[in-house]
């Protein structure tokens, strides 16, 4: 697997973990905070 393709797929992974985090444990954040960075995130791993 080439580097390029590394940085990519640990790039996916981090985004995917940080949406279930924010999903899980983002209660705190309230639900307006949650569907924002949701949609960032996804933004995020579809450029």
């Amino acid at each position: 697997m080439t580097h390029a393709r590394r940085a990519y797929v640990a790039s996916a992974i981090a985004a995917i973990a940080a949406g279930l985090l924010v999903h899980r444990q983002g209660t705190v954040l309230g639900p307006t905070a949650q569907d924002v960075l949701g949609d960032a995130l996804w933004g995020t791993m579809m450029a």
